[in-house]
């Protein structure tokens, strides 16, 4: 499925939510169509590997599917060699995808189209790869547990003045909070943003009173759920009725399966046997570290990688 920019925002967010239907191999609807039917085929005989650069996350959940396609020998079995190239944010797979340095990125739907799509770069999804649980978590006292029991927008307007840690600058985190501040009727601005570049900085600055509160994702908001700081607004849960009136622009990305595994048109076109192949071991790690069996070693590969899992 390709995705062209210089459409207009809303026409791209429902262009590539198709797109992520159609093609992620973690959604069950996906099992019935063509590409998910020739990606559970039988790997690649081939003697010959060809190296593929794709992008990965330390610390987060993000390229968990990743970790697995490449630790049990999935890509390897489809005939790709696959080189990790470590990123510490979302903002560094933009440019890298541009330059080159990477072919496939682990990019969300809502950084993919202001950095990408709307500069008129042409892309293709490959595959859907995770649904990214953001949750906006802060210490307890901050906003005052009446407000909080009383949720969105109320919530979120109590961060009014108040310092909030983000991933990075042009990372999804900042898009989120963005939208956030924006359906919540309150001015751009209103809510200071702090990067702090990575998930586990930003827990360690809200644990030491620099911020107030952090949008983060996996461990790092579970780890704070688990220490008692509160909740005040979740991107994974599905979307209230009063939600969906109060602020129907935001519950679009609520509960949306956003994290895609991104090329070129250009790659993409110029690589057609391994497009597929890519898609095939996905699929296949995909369907391994679903089984039950499996589970001791996929919290293995991901404690390997850093995750922690502490829930």
């Amino acid at each position: 499925m390709n995705i062209r920019g210089g459409r207009s925002r809303g026409a791209r967010r429902k262009a590539a939510a198709f797109a992520l239907c159609a093609c992620t191999v973690v959604l069950a609807a996906c099992g019935s169509s063509s590409a998910a039917n020739a990606a559970s085929k039988s790997p690649s005989r081939s003697k010959t590997l060809t190296t593929v650069k794709i992008s990965q996350y330390a610390g987060t959940e993000n390229s968990w599917l990743t970790w697995i396609a490449d630790h049990e020998g999935f890509y390897k079995k489809n005939g790709i060699n696959p080189t990790l190239v470590s990123v510490s944010s979302g903002a560094e797979d933009a440019p890298a995808l541009q330059s080159g340095s990477v072919d496939i990125v682990n990019m969300d739907l809502l950084l993919a189209a202001p950095t990408l799509l709307d500069k008129g770069q042409k892309l293709t999804v490959l595959t859907g790869a995770f649904l990214n649980p953001w949750s906006l978590i802060a210490r307890k006292g901050v906003v005052p547990s009446a407000t909080v029991a009383k949720g969105f927008p109320y919530s979120i307007r109590a961060l009014a003045g108040k310092k909030v840690a983000i991933v990075a600058l042009a990372s999804v985190s900042t898009f989120l909070m963005k939208d956030l501040e924006s359906a919540a009727g309150m001015p751009s601005g209103s809510i200071t943003v702090v990067p702090a570049e990575a998930s586990g900085a930003g827990l360690a600055a809200l644990e030491g009173n620099e911020v107030d509160a952090a949008m983060y994702i996996p461990p790092a908001n579970y780890v704070g759920e688990l220490n008692g700081y509160d909740t005040l607004f979740s991107f994974i849960k599905k979307p209230s009725a009063k939600l969906v009136s109060i602020a129907p622009k935001l519950t679009s990305v609520v509960g949306a399966t956003d994290g895609s595994m991104w090329a070129t048109q250009a790659w993409a076109k110029s690589h057609p046997k391994l497009v597929t192949a890519f898609r095939r071991a996905m699929v296949q790690a995909t369907k391994w570290m679903h089984k039950p069996a499996n589970l001791s070693k996929v919290v293995a590969v991901l404690s390997e990688k850093g995750m922690g899992l502490p829930y």
